[in-house]
């Protein structure tokens, strides 16, 4: 009989298989570990996709006992730090979820809630009732404790963003903690390797001036964007509007922008600029660039040294290069007439050696031009840039040209690299964040660049916007609604009335951020959240700090908080979430139930927050008592608090102005306009016709600014706490009346600067509406505001989801069509409900409908297939409003006034009945119901 191996089996296999599984997981890599975890995710996958209904149970089963049995014999440290990292990860969850996702979680959650209430005892849901008694009662006992603080000296850390040490796994990228996604990763950068670039070597020549500190590259980084102007080989143009006063430099254009380049030779001799400048030897083009006023600070020895490297390694110097030869070679061998027929075009993609073989005579090519002798020279894309011998007019370069960054930038590119390219996997968007992105150990030009990387930033996001306005401005026939056409019946009207033709109408509608439509609607969903939950009892303005430790921490050596927009953006955002988490949360200053908040930027660049709060009715602030434990408008003591003093000093200071500063930007007439300095008071009084009078006593706090007395009466307004735990300025401001609330709505939503619309005679007898041109017109973009748009960042939200309803006459509802398909809409339209006729659907057919008013609907019932469904969970943070009619629609603006007082109504005959008489009109219907105060309302 053979002898048995001996060996180690069953458990003890098992428990030494487990232990060296343990010794590898504790020395593998980053990547090898998210590999493993990757491979077992799919495994378990393939899994549970193959399983029958009676394993899947099973296995459920018995993770939920294990589950159970870890739990009892866990201890209560390791219970808290379970939960904790349960709580993160659903937070991180629900942070990314979309609007669909999150309406289906709360759905299954109200659906399970219910049916666990209904299988509950009775002395289960005294229970239940109990606890959540005393959670409220605890959360009272927090405010109070918090509120009462402000009017002391806080113990509060300040808040801190961390390291920027997170790295995207794909490219390198480095993040804040913060800026995860839900899934715990960082994709902003490259969104999870779809965009890849091929690394070029940057020119270390360049390198030493970018990232120096010697006295060169001071001068070199200080006067930048005149280097790369005399250097590139186009020009951005826009009307640069510095902000005016002192402060730090801000890039800032104001309407649209346009990129040019030169033909190979200037109207006059002499006049050489831009590429033209690279047919001359290096020194005679240095002159040339010296004796340009706007160079006359900069170096000539740099500059042809910069010249000499631009020779040497960038494409589009050799394509000139190459242009000027042939033109000289058809010069001596056919004449002058011939070499005018001598052509350039600039490829919008990369040539390969056998492209347009034989079409022209004589090519000379590199990688990204191609020179030839033709009579037609048409270039083969309307994309391509095509340069001739000599033409009075520049060269406009498209927008969505790869080569239009590397032409006007070609101090970050100066190996020509490409831009974006359209057809990609990728948007514009995310192309430019990309580049935008900083990266552990990869030197990046652009966020070396200082004044020049404002101007990128701007640029970059100008021309996004740019393509999304010419994508609106060439599909207006897709934005064809019966709305709008009420405008073409205006413009008609108009034409006739001057005896001229209507020309053309372009529309720039709500759904385009920051359009005048957009701002309008913004507003009226404020006010419609004012009207379910009541005036905002906080108005509060949080502005960026640039003295901020992260964003100092992260500089580049030499650099200020200007030169990097992109960490001035991050890090705000970052603290404006925390900021929020406090305040909504945790509630600091009381129980939140409405919040809006809009994102604006001052004129100087830096971002703000202004956000308006509704406090739950047991935490309204009654009294002045409760004012003074919100808010503060005076110095503190210095000896109590130093860092809150130091805080308050730097950062809630008014001017000071007036006498003593008469040229303060907010003097106007001789007097500030926001009334400071105020006068002392001892006691807080209640003002009812805007703001409270804050206690301003006349004690012996205060410090001097700029040889000037500084007290009490120059306070700006703030709560101790978060100012000192956020160190910015945050200012805090009761609302004490509706004239307040309106001033606030309107100041928060008012959006671009002089964007009215107005009619043009276009000079060819008609009369246009050009929305789109009068937005352009009208904006101004800073370098700041540019990087918060490109990192997708929301310029406002809102707490509550606002369902907007609509209000039209029988057979009179919007119409959206193409044009020329009018008959198809029309018969679309009529067999499909709108969001009013669906009303009265639902209210012949569901008896318990019938007691909400058309406004109350979404509150009950939710939008779906074209009808009211009965909505699951009741809890949803719903708003709705119907859209607002002018008195001038007079029939409309009658029947919305019926829709606010008449429930349950089954169609508008019955709207128009009033103690069993049908009237003619809406307007008659509202007189019968005693609607209107006089016979002409």
């Amino acid at each position: 009989m053979p002898k048995r191996k001996r060996g180690v089996t069953g458990d003890a296999a098992r428990r030494q298989q487990a232990i060296r599984k343990r010794e590898r997981r504790v020395v593998e890599t980053e990547e090898e570990r998210s590999q493993r975890l990757s491979a077992m995710a799919q495994r378990g996958q393939d899994r549970r996709a193959e399983e029958t209904e009676e394993l899947r149970n099973s296995r459920l089963s018995t993770m939920a006992q294990h589950s159970q049995d870890r739990r009892e014999e866990e201890t209560e440290e390791l219970r808290n730090s379970r939960l904790s990292t349960m709580a993160q990860r659903s937070q991180d969850r629900r942070a990314e979820e979309t609007e669909e996702l999150r309406n289906s979680r709360l759905s299954s959650m109200a659906q399970r809630s219910q049916d666990r209430r209904e299988e509950e005892t009775m002395e289960q849901r005294n229970s239940r009732l109990s606890v959540m008694a005393e959670h409220a009662r605890e959360h009272r006992r927090i405010q109070n404790f918090y509120a009462s603080r402000t009017t002391l000296y806080p113990v509060v850390e300040e808040h801190n963003c961390g390291e920027i040490d997170n790295i995207c796994l794909k490219c390198g990228g480095l993040y804040f903690a913060a800026e995860k996604n839900a899934r715990g990763v960082y994709t902003h950068c490259c969104h999870n390797g779809k965009i890849v670039e091929q690394a070029s070597v940057y020119p270390m020549e360049m390198k030493v001036l970018m990232d120096g500190s010697d006295e060169l590259s001071v001068h070199f980084k200080n006067k930048i964007r005149s280097y790369n102007s005399a250097l590139s080989f186009a020009s951005m143009g826009a009307q640069v509007v510095p902000p005016t006063g002192r402060g730090a430099y801000c890039f800032r254009i104001h309407g649209q922008t346009y990129h040019r380049t030169s033909h190979l030779h200037p109207p006059q001799a002499g006049e050489e600029k831009f590429a033209q400048l690279y047919v001359l030897d290096s020194d005679l083009a240095t002159r040339r660039r010296m004796e340009r006023g706007e160079n006359s600070e900069c170096n000539p020895e740099l500059m042809r040294k910069i010249d000499e490297i631009i020779r040497r390694v960038n494409p589009f110097a050799d394509a000139y290069k190459m242009m000027w030869e042939l033109e000289q070679q058809v010069l001596r061998e056919e004449g002058r007439e011939a070499s005018e027929n001598v052509t350039m075009f600039i490829s919008d993609d990369r040539l390969d050696s056998s492209q347009h073989r034989g079409r022209y005579n004589a090519p000379k090519r590199n990688e990204i031009a191609m020179v030839f002798k033709s009579s037609d020279g048409v270039p083969p894309n309307n994309r391509d840039i095509c340069i001739y011998p000599k033409q009075r007019e520049l060269c406009r370069i498209s927008t969505i040209n790869p080569n239009c960054d590397p032409m006007t930038y070609v101090l970050f590119f100066p190996c020509g690299e490409r831009g974006f390219r359209i057809n990609q996997s990728y948007s514009e968007l995310q192309f430019y964040v990309h580049r935008l992105s900083v990266r552990r150990d990869i030197f990046n030009p652009i966020l070396y660049g200082g004044k020049l990387m404002q101007q990128y930033v701007v640029d970059s996001y100008v021309k996004v916007e740019g393509n999304r306005l010419n994508f609106i401005r060439h599909n207006q026939r897709m934005l064809r609604v019966e709305s709008y056409l009420g405008l073409a019946d205006h413009i008609n009207a108009l034409a006739t009335e001057a005896g001229i033709r209507p020309g053309v109408t372009v529309i720039l509608p709500s759904s385009f951020i920051g359009s005048p439509r957009a701002m309008q609607q913004n507003f009226q969903d404020a006010m419609s959240i004012v009207r379910d939950f009541g005036k905002p009892d906080l108005f509060l303005t949080f502005t960026c700090n640039p003295k901020w430790k992260e964003i100092k921490d992260n500089l580049f050596l030499g650099q200020k908080p200007h030169d990097r927009p992109d960490l001035v953006a991050r890090v705000f955002d970052i603290k404006k979430k925390a900021l929020l988490q406090d305040l909504k949360k945790n509630g600091i200053l009381g129980r939140i139930v409405a919040d809006i908040h809009v994102i604006e930027f001052q004129k100087r660049g830096l971002p703000h927050m202004h956000l308006l709060l509704v406090l739950a009715e047991e935490d309204k602030i009654r009294d002045p008592e409760s004012i003074d434990r919100i808010v503060s408008a005076e110095l503190p003591n210095e000896t109590h608090d130093s860092r809150l003093h130091e805080i308050v000093k730097a950062t809630m200071i008014h001017g000071p102005c007036g006498v003593l500063n008469p040229n303060s930007p907010c003097m106007a007439d001789g007097v500030c306009t926001k009334g400071y300095p105020k006068q002392f008071r001892e006691a807080t009084a209640e003002n009812i016709d805007g703001y409270p009078m804050y206690r301003r006593r006349d004690n012996t706090n205060h410090v001097i600014i700029n040889g000037n007395v500084v007290d009490n009466r120059w306070i700006v307004p703030y709560n101790p706490y978060l100012t000192k735990k956020y160190n910015a300025h945050i200012n805090v401001e009761i609302c004490s009346s509706i004239k307040s609330i309106k001033y606030i709505f309107k100041y928060v939503y008012k959006g671009h600067d002089c964007a009215k619309v107005v009619f043009e005679n276009n000079g060819q007898g008609s009369i246009t509406w050009d929305e789109i041109k009068t937005f352009l017109d009208a904006r101004y973009v800073s370098a700041p505001e540019a990087m918060w748009r490109l990192l997708e960042k929301k310029m406002h939200e809102k707490s509550h989801s606002i369902i907007r309803l609509p209000v039209h006459l029988p057979d009179m509802q919007p119409v959206y069509f193409y044009e020329d398909e009018e008959r198809r809409a029309l018969e679309r339209a009529a067999q499909r409900n709108t969001m009013l006729t669906a009303w009265f659907e639902l209210n012949r057919t569901d008896p318990e409908a019938n007691r909400y008013l058309y406004a109350d609907i979404p509150k009950h019932f939710v939008w779906k297939n074209n009808k009211w469904e009965r909505r699951v969970r009741l809890g949803d943070r719903i708003v709705s409003r119907l859209y607002s009619v002018s008195p001038k629609d007079t029939e409309r603006f009658h029947l919305r006034m019926l829709l606010f007082h008449v429930p349950g109504a089954k169609s508008f005959e019955e709207l128009r009945t009033y103690d069993s008489v049908t009237m003619e009109s809406f307007k008659e219907a509202c007189r019968a119901r005693n609607l209107l105060e006089d016979d002409g309302e």
